[in-house]
C-alpha cells in the first residue's frame, strides 16, 4: 500500500529513526497518550482557518501560515512522515495538505492508534521536544485543489465526475445534521467515505475496485467533496491507491451552499459517461 503503514512497519520505522511523527488528534488525546516521538497537531488550530463568508466550515489555513506550522514540525521536502489519529478523523486533512504542499512520503496508519495498541505497542505521555525548525520551502500542487467556479462550471459540463462522500441519506436529502441545508451538489453521485476502510485499514484491492467501480471505468478525472473537507480526504487516500486521477472540492457542501442562489439537488443521481 503506498499510502498506509501497519503498526509493525512503524515500529520497525522507529527503531530506524529518521521519521516525523505526527499525531492529529488533538491537545487532550496526545496528551493521554500518544506514539513515542509523536508531534501534536490540531484539526481546528493548525488546519483551518476562523470561518468567512466563503469556503466552508473548515476553510484552509493561508499557505503562509501552514508552511510556518510545517517549518515548526522540522519538516523538509524529502521528509518521510507517519501521520495517524483515531482512525478516519483528522488524518485524511492532514494528508492531503502535506501531498498539496509537496511532501510525497506521507504515510498513514491503518487502523490508527487503536490498532497500534491492539497490536501491542505502547504509548507514552512523555512530550516529544520540539524539533529545530526547517527552512522548507512548499511546492504547491494546485491541480489537488479545485474551486467554487470549477466546481459550477464541471456541473455544467461534467467533463469531471463529482463524487459526494457523505453518508447516503445527507447525500439524498434526508437529513443534515451540520449545514443548514439538505442535499447534494447537482451531478454528484455518492460514494460513502467508510465504504473503503475496516477497523484495520483499507479493504482488499478487489473490493475497492468494486467500490470504485464507476471511476475505474472512466477517463474522467474525478473531484471529491464532503461537508467541509474533512472527510473527502479519507476517501481520496483509497481513490489514490487504485491511482485514479482525483482533486478535491475542500470548501466542500457548506462552501457550495454559502453562496446566493446555490442550486441544491435532492434524491440519487447516476453517472453519466
Amino acid at each position: 500500500m503506498k499510502n498506509f503503514i501497519t503498526p509493525k512497519e512503524l515500529h520497525t520505522l522507529q527503531a530506524q529513526g529518521n521519521l516525523v511523527i505526527i499525531d492529529v488528534r488533538g491537545k487532550g488525546p496526545y496528551e493521554a497518550g500518544h506514539i513515542e516521538g509523536a508531534l501534536a497537531l490540531d484539526v481546528e488550530r493548525d488546519l483551518t482557518k476562523p470561518v468567512e463568508a466563503h469556503g466552508g466550515r473548515h476553510p484552509l489555513p493561508t499557505k503562509d501560515n501552514f508552511a510556518e506550522t510545517l517549518r515548526r514540525l522540522g519538516l523538509t521536502i524529502t521528509s518521510t512522515v507517519v501521520i495517524y489519529d483515531d482512525w478516519m478523523t483528522g488524518v485524511g486533512r492532514l494528508w492531503w495538505m502535506l501531498r498539496y504542499a509537496g511532501i510525497e512520503d506521507v504515510k498513514v496508519l491503518a487502523g490508527g492508534i487503536g490498532r497500534w495498541q491492539r497490536e501491542g505497542y505502547p504509548l507514552t505521555q512523555a512530550v516529544t521536544p520540539n524539533p529545530a525548525p526547517s527552512s522548507f520551502v512548499p511546492q504547491w500542487r494546485e491541480n489537488w485543489l479545485v474551486s467554487h467556479d470549477e466546481v459550477v462550471a464541471l456541473t455544467a459540463s461534467q467533463e469531471k465526475i463529482l463524487v459526494d462522500v457523505r453518508a447516503p441519506e445527507r447525500y439524498r436529502g434526508e437529513v443534515e445534521p451540520l449545514d443548514p441545508v439538505a442535499g447534494h451538489i447537482p451531478t454528484a453521485i455518492n460514494i460513502y467515505y467508510e465504504l473503503p476502510y475496516t477497523a484495520d485499514g483499507l479493504k482488499p484491492e478487489a473490493e475497492l475496485r468494486e467500490i470504485f467501480k464507476p471511476l475505474l471505468n472512466s477517463t474522467k478525472k474525478t473531484v471529491l467533496y464532503c461537508g467541509s473537507g474533512i472527510t473527502a480526504p479519507i476517501e481520496m487516500l483509497a481513490v489514490d491507491e487504485l491511482n485514479i486521477p482525483v482533486a478535491l472540492y475542500l470548501g466542500s457542501f457548506s462552501d457550495w451552499i454559502s453562496y446566493e442562489n446555490a442550486v441544491i439537488a435532492t434524491g440519487t443521481e447516476t453517472m453519466d459517461d
